[in-house]
């Protein structure tokens, strides 16, 4: 996996967590979220810890500038939570969530979903490569 691929992997799987904590905080059920995404309280206190995880491997010396590196960073990371984002919205949908909660626990109604879904399709290849060595 490349080091872009693991920024935007790091990025789903925030989303994931923030979305399912929303679905928590309007009083969805750990069944209807099992249910919607396979995801079990357990396994959302193991993906909190993974990204934290991550996160710490990504503080490595690399041959750009902080602000070049944290500046490319967050586009990566920020491009995955919008991909988690649509992907957990639709696990949701197709098991029934209706928009309105949906909308009160993401703050993404039809409209801006359906705008979201098209900017996180795009491209991104060019900016997925390999990291340069580390010193």
């Amino acid at each position: 996996m490349t080091y872009g691929e693991e920024l935007l992997e790091v990025g789903r799987a925030e989303a994931r967590v923030e979305v399912v904590e929303g679905f928590l905080s309007v009083g969805v059920s750990w069944d209807v979220i099992a249910a919607a995404t396979g995801l079990t309280e357990a396994g959302l206190h193991s993906l909190k810890a993974e990204v934290s995880e991550k996160k710490l491997r990504f503080r490595g010396s690399h041959p750009l500038s902080k602000a070049e590196f944290l500046r490319v960073k967050e586009a990566f990371v920020a491009l995955g939570r919008t991909k988690g984002r649509v992907e957990i919205v639709e696990d949701f949908r197709r098991a029934g969530m209706t928009w309105d909660i949906i909308d009160a626990a993401t703050g993404m109604v039809t409209a801006g979903f359906d705008l979201v879904k098209a900017q996180s399709s795009q491209p991104m290849d060019s900016l997925i490569t390999d990291p340069p060595p580390r010193a």
